[in-house]
């Protein structure tokens, strides 16, 4: 018999079989403790973001199905391949069937039928999670979740669990080493490590108006890697195979023979290691941020900067090229410098048409790296820079809750020397600045500095779908990003209002009467406190509240409202209200006492921004709804905030908390810093 011959005969066995059926259910049903929120040992496995409805109702109860149905598939397929051993019957067996081939077999035959349960489980909570996700459901999504995290990583985990039986030919003692793989995964090192956690993958969040390409890609390597990591060590497991009555090493030794086994283990381990060691998503850089960076400026003057930026939004990498006017009295003195982002490379630089000489450090500093090159002295010269790669995120920053730099098919977010390459060198006055970047049609960029940016609004349609923005002047654009926006135009007491945010939340936007709530606003505010300097500027957009990803901020001119303040998840149990427009409502009055501070000293302070915010928030809803619903949803919730803060044990006696670990001093100051603040 063939293996797939084997193989269809074992299918159709198991498929009949009660373990069977009764894993599926088991892994049907391991997607519901994700439905609430967990803690403790099972905290890592949910995103870190827990107020957006991507994230509550579909990436946690994928990634519990993923964890617990893992631990369903090794208990199934260490017993499958005790079966024969434990029924005494494995020497007819193996003299009508070679062992390897039956275990392959056997392999093949678990991966269908995981796939096929891997579907049923998706059928089967389709109609739950569409209808609690509501217009911000994504069938491609859906399907991507459910084929890179559950199924890929059940694949890990009984690949594991036969590869191990395989080689001690016991039960109980593969039970006991993936019990010890499993909690390696819980360890505080590893758990930080998108690389070690091969059976609690991370994902970092799920968006709800934005891509979340980003942290499925980083999902997909994850698994990648793993397969062949496991995959190398089943090949290895099958040269381990009793032959001929024969112990474990002696079967080893006679395995060896056939090359196929040991050869397929060394490559696909080979490849599970390169993809460690050379992944392109954190750099090799420093775990602590590095403050003094920055270089001396050189001798050299930058008079006109031309940037072409071309994201590929199906592999999330950047090709791009600068154009620089360049001029040096004299050579030699401070070195020449250009930073940019450690996952790029300088493909070429040339300077007036001729090849350039550059040398790109090794030294990873926070998420780029320095090239060294020197431009010999001349006025006017064109130096052009081209360079390619995937944007690394900072070791230190690693596992954030956004990976913020990212491209994805439907959002682009660069910032700074991931972006564009920096130059120490100095900049003329006055100093041009153009930029063309390609993005696909559906996406509208805005560029800028990060709280301050602007809508790019000249293009070229290309042929091939995509648009070129165009943008020119004398202001340096210091990040890019793109989405599909769309935008209202509001008016309240003489200001008007941009209100720009993405088309998935356009029906939640009509649905709530948010325009209405910030023209209400503005209009109380304007009447309860005056015009602000800004509003008098007459140019017909006085201020821009914009959609973003994960930024919360607030500055004279602009709101920004990150995505968790567009969907429900975020309304219930806050201290802002308990309606959709009441969190936009909050925003706004921020225009007339600024944004929080990031560092403050609220113990000895009588008000904060963000408490001056809040009151009048408070005082407008008190007008508009009334006493009750003010008291209910604004001051219970700040004394219920306030009492558990003087409740807590090492708030009563400070003299124990000053006695603790920097580390648990800084926890309950972050506990603290909301209810101070707010």
């Amino acid at each position: 018999m063939n293996t797939f011959s084997i193989f269809r005969v074992e299918f159709k066995r198991l498929v009949k079989s009660r373990m069977f059926w009764s894993a599926a259910v088991l892994c049907c049903c391991s997607l519901l403790p994700g439905y609430f929120q967990l803690s403790g040992f099972f905290r890592t496995l949910q995103p870190a973001e827990p107020s957006l409805m991507n994230v509550v109702y579909l990436a946690n109860p994928v990634l519990s199905g993923t964890f617990f149905g893992s631990l369903v598939w090794a208990v199934f397929a260490a017993f499958e391949s005790d079966r024969v051993h434990r029924s005494r019957v494995d020497s007819i067996t193996e003299a009508i069937v070679s062992p390897a081939r039956t275990a392959s077999a056997r392999l093949l035959t678990m991966a269908a039928l995981a796939a096929v349960v891997c579907a049923l489980c998706a059928f089967v909570h389709l109609p739950y999670i569409s209808h609690k996700l509501d217009y911000l459901f994504d069938l491609g999504l859906y399907a991507r979740s459910f084929l890179i995290l559950p199924l890929a990583t059940w694949m890990i985990s009984f690949t594991l669990a036969q590869a191990l039986y395989q080689i001690t030919r016991r039960a109980e003692l593969t039970g006991f080493i993936y019990a010890a793989l499993v909690l390696m995964c819980f360890n505080e090192i590893v758990e930080r490590d998108y690389f070690a956690r091969w059976i609690n993958p991370i994902v970092l969040s799920y968006s709800d108006g934005f891509s979340s390409d980003y942290s499925l890609r980083i999902a997909l390597y994850t698994r990648a890697l793993w397969l062949a990591l496991a995959g190398g060590l089943w090949f290895l497991s099958a040269v381990c195979l009793r032959k001929y009555q024969k112990g474990l090493l002696g079967s080893f030794l006679y395995g060896t023979r056939k090359a196929l086994f040991p050869a397929s283990a060394l490559v696909l381990s080979l490849c599970g290691g390169l993809m460690w060691i050379r992944q392109p998503i954190v750099n090799r850089g420093p775990a602590e941020m590095v403050r003094d960076f920055l270089p001396e400026t050189s001798a050299a003057v930058i008079s006109y900067y031309s940037y072409d930026i071309k994201p590929d939004v199906f592999w999330g990498s950047l090709k791009g090229t600068a154009e620089y006017t360049v001029s040096k009295d004299e050579s030699g003195g401070v070195p020449d410098i250009i930073q940019l982002n450690s996952g790029y490379r300088i493909t070429s630089m040339t300077l007036d048409g001729q090849p350039l000489a550059f040398k790109t450090s090794d030294e990873h500093i926070n998420d780029f790296r320095n090239t060294a090159f020197e431009l010999p002295a001349g006025s006017n010269r064109l130096l052009r820079i081209e360079y390619e790669g995937f944007p690394h995120e900072a070791r230190y920053n690693s596992p954030n809750l956004y990976m913020v730099d990212q491209i994805n098919p439907d959002y682009v977010q660069l910032r700074n020397t991931n972006l564009l390459p920096h130059i120490n060198a100095g900049r003329g006055e006055p100093a041009s600045y153009e930029y063309n970047i390609t993005l696909p049609g559906g996406l509208t960029p805005m560029g800028g500095s990060p709280l301050e940016p602007e809508f790019l609004t000249d293009f070229t349609q290309n042929p091939d779908g995509t648009k070129t923005w165009t943008v020119s002047g004398e202001t340096r654009i210091s990040e890019i990003h793109a989405a599909d926006y769309t935008s209202q135009k509001l008016t309240a007491a003489g200001v008007n209002i941009d209100f720009i945010y993405t088309r998935a939340y356009e029906s939640m936007i009509a649905g709530n009467d948010i325009r209405g709530m910030m023209e209400e606003v503005m209009a109380y505010c304007i009447n309860t406190f005056g015009r602000i300097d800004w509003m008098e500027t007459g140019d017909g957009s006085d201020c821009k509240m914009i959609q973003t990803k994960d930024l919360d901020a607030s500055l004279i001119g602009y709101v920004h409202l990150s995505e968790s303040k567009f969907n429900t998840a975020s309304y219930d149990g806050g201290y802002k209200g308990d309606q959709a427009a009441e969190i936009f409502a909050h925003e706004t009055v921020h225009q007339w006492w600024g944004g929080a501070t990031a560092v403050m000293d609220f113990e000895n302070l009588l008000w904060t921004p963000e408490g001056l915010t809040v009151y009048t928030t408070y005082r407008l809803i008190r007008d508009k709804y009334g006493e009750l619903y003010a008291k209910q949803y604004y001051l219970d919730r700040w004394q219920a905030m306030v009492d558990a803060q003087n409740r807590s044990f090492y708030n009563r006696y400070p003299e124990i908390r000053d006695a603790l670990p920097d580390i648990y001093q800084a926890r309950i100051d972050l506990n603290n810093s909301t209810t101070d603040m707010y």
